[in-house]
């Protein structure tokens, strides 16, 4: 809440309420925050894995981490993911999720993560695993 609001608001209850009026409606919500962050990209030549993206995130004291490349997963099961954003959340990390190109016509596709649709399937997956609102492909 900006200090302005606050003081007008707070000055309009106590006059009302001093001359037995009713208090002014309610401020209308905050709009949501915006979020900062960064993208693993930046720091590729690091090596780190996702556990080391989300502290550098912390200490960085942004609020995000989009982890574009699956390979900074140690593993992508289930379980292993759910760890990764477990850790992220009790930091207070939101983790965005994005990967290589789906499109086998692509210069940047890689099968590395089996065919179009298996990445595709990979993708959306991991992407609910770690909580991430979405799964960008390049």
């Amino acid at each position: 809440m900006k200090r302005r609001h606050f003081l007008s608001g707070s000055l309009a209850l106590s006059a009302g309420a001093a001359l037995g009026q009713t208090p002014l409606p309610p401020l209308p919500p905050l709009p949501p925050r915006l979020r900062l962050g960064y993208d693993n990209y930046a720091v590729r030549a690091m090596g780190w894995k996702a556990k080391e993206l989300v502290d550098h995130a912390v200490k960085l004291r942004v609020d995000t981490v989009f982890i574009t490349d699956l390979d900074a997963f140690v593993s992508l099961e289930e379980n292993a993911l759910t760890e990764i954003k477990n850790y992220a959340d009790k930091r207070g990390i939101q983790i965005y999720l994005g990967t290589w190109s789906i499109c086998p016509t692509s210069v940047s596709f890689k099968d590395k993560w089996g065919t179009a649709e298996e990445h595709l399937r990979l993708g959306l997956r991991a992407a609910k695993a770690l909580g991430s609102p979405c799964c960008g492909w390049s």
